[in-house]
């Protein structure tokens, strides 16, 4: 997959499931959030980069409140956006 990488609020199957990354502490340790039901786990990084390196692991598109995948989506600070944005 291109572009893969572990960011907090990133969505991705596993083993068929879906989890999102709640939060990613500096030890390694990720906080995943099973969607289906809110469960919270802690998974070490490198476990993870196995599981894809595997085949395990398959990136998810979550759309919530009426969002379509193709909406844009800044990345930009505000300061940086001209006043008419």
């Amino acid at each position: 997959m291109v572009g893969f990488g572990l960011r907090k609020n990133m969505a991705f199957d596993w083993n068929g499931t879906g989890f999102r990354i709640d939060r990613l502490q500096s030890s390694g340790d990720l906080l995943l959030e099973r969607i289906e039901d809110g469960h919270i786990s802690i998974v070490q990084r490198d476990q993870l980069l196995a599981e894809y390196r595997l085949g395990k692991i398959s990136a998810k598109v979550l759309v919530s409140g009426g969002e379509s995948p193709t909406d844009k989506v800044f990345s930009r600070p505000l300061d940086e956006l001209s006043q008419g944005v």
